[in-house]
């Protein structure tokens, strides 16, 4: 035990000065821990964004090219298909 005093004494640390900066660390590494598992589950979030952004435009783009496709049919029509192929494109 005096041996162990002596260190402590030298090192400059008592078990009354140890003790609290052992049990800051430990709760460093556990907030690090959390923080860790919320940067993985914001990535996740980031990657179903992203993956569901593009199907949404993706949805778009063809709503597009098939709204498109309507006009071109009812303007090949004639007379009636040019007035609903207006009226469609007054709708945009």
């Amino acid at each position: 035990h005096h041996a162990h005093r002596a260190m402590a004494e030298f090192t400059g640390l008592d078990v009354g000065t140890f003790r609290p900066k052992v049990d800051a660390l430990s709760e460093l590494r556990l907030l690090k821990q959390s923080l860790d598992f919320r940067n993985r589950e914001l990535q996740d979030s980031r990657k179903r964004l992203r993956h569901t952004q593009g199907r949404l435009s993706q949805a778009c783009e063809d709503f597009k090219a098939e709204r498109a496709g309507l006009q071109a049919e009812l303007r090949a029509l004639g007379e009636s298909g040019k007035q609903l192929g207006d009226s469609l494109a007054a709708q945009k």
